[in-house]
């Protein structure tokens, strides 16, 4: 049986250059099982942007430290084709997702990859318009 590969979002991400628990141990039990870990360029920028605006060295470094661990892929025309669609599609019906939750989540159906968040209700619509699994790591706070 093979797993299915795993794609973190930018929340996602940056909590493992942060170092969050339970995130963390999640993240350490799929390697076990040899999942493969995606990364979508629009993660990677993203989180980029903001540490550098920040200047957190630190950060930086680990997020430098981190990225080998994941496997890069581009977007490709077939991932920016059914992103516009998508979006179009959505905008006809009053709804229209921000660009970079739709590229990371077009980036993970795509590759028929499970999408790891703790914003939820960010890919709720897309989730179901492009078959993807969402899935939460960092457990509510009571």
């Amino acid at each position: 049986m093979s797993i299915s590969p795993i794609v973190l979002d930018t929340t996602a991400f940056s909590g493992l250059i942060y170092a969050r628990e339970p995130l963390l141990q999640r993240y350490r039990m799929e390697r076990l099982q040899d999942t493969r870990f995606l990364l979508c360029p629009v993660v990677w920028y993203e989180t980029r942007r903001g540490l550098q605006k920040t200047a957190a060295e630190s950060k930086l470094r680990r997020l430098d430290q981190i990225t080998p661990f994941f496997r890069w892929e581009n977007l490709n025309q077939a991932d920016w084709l059914l992103a516009a669609n998508t979006w179009a599609a959505l905008a006809l019906r009053g709804r229209t997702p921000g660009d970079a939750d739709l590229l990371i989540a077009v980036f993970a159906a795509q590759r028929r990859a499970r999408l790891i968040t703790s914003n939820v209700r960010h890919f709720d619509v897309l989730a179901s318009v492009l078959a993807l699994t969402v899935e939460d790591w960092q457990p509510a706070v009571p």
